[in-house]
């Protein structure tokens, strides 16, 4: 399947503005000044430099990634969280695609592309609260340096997913013998519940997919 541009049409681009209009550029550069030293020195400095390369490698999509972002309705509107140089960006073309990265090396990447995205910090959103149908954070979490950071991230993407909208999130389990296997990761099983349902696919081996509650609190 061929990879579609994510270009908004006007009633889901101001729907989207609407969803941003709380949140300034100089906030969403303020918040990405205040993370942590050691994440701007070997993340945020690393990514910029080696991005041109960085972008040239990750053109592979993870076929279950794929899988689940095929599965969405037709006019879902999904965030991709930390998207890289965009690679799953307008991947299912019946869907529509905003993205925030911490690098603004590859965040000119995807807008060359043609993609709406803005360079943001994992752990504060700059959108709307339950603005989106979906939300996927693909090996982003392992790269946050701390258990709080990675809570405050796993808790941004609930809020930004309306009830009963789906986050899909993947972290590399290092500690394996085999780095190239993908491991769950549920600090927050208390908020979430298994993506199962009437007519919804099962979660799919290696990751978790959760549809967040309807009695669930934006806390």
């Amino acid at each position: 399947m061929a990879e579609a541009a994510s270009i908004l049409p006007p009633c889901v681009s101001e729907a989207l503005s609407l969803s941003m209009k709380v949140t300034t550029d100089q906030k969403c550069y303020s918040s990405v000044q205040s993370t942590p030293e050691i994440e701007k020195k070997y993340v945020h400095h690393v990514y910029d430099a080696i991005a041109p390369h960085f972008s040239s490698t990750r053109f592979a999509k993870w076929p279950k990634v794929s899988t689940f972002l095929n599965s969405l309705p037709e006019g879902s509107l999904v965030l991709d969280a930390g998207c890289g140089n965009g690679k799953y960006l307008g991947l299912n073309p019946d869907c529509f695609y905003v993205g925030c990265d911490i690098s603004p090396s590859l965040i000119n990447i995807c807008a060359g592309r043609g993609h709406e995205v803005l360079v943001a910090d994992a752990v504060i959103l700059p959108y709307r609260t339950a603005f989106g149908d979906a939300a996927i954070s693909i090996a982003v979490l392992h790269h946050l340096s701390t258990e709080s950071r990675r809570r405050k991230a796993i808790q941004e993407l609930i809020r930004v997913v309306r009830k009963g909208g789906l986050v899909l999130i993947t972290v590399w389990a290092v500690e394996q013998e085999d780095s190239a296997l993908v491991t769950k990761w549920t600090p927050l099983t208390h908020k979430l519940e298994e993506w199962v349902g009437p007519g919804s696919p099962r979660p799919l081996p290696g990751l978790e997919a959760f549809s967040v509650r309807r009695t669930m609190s934006h806390s």
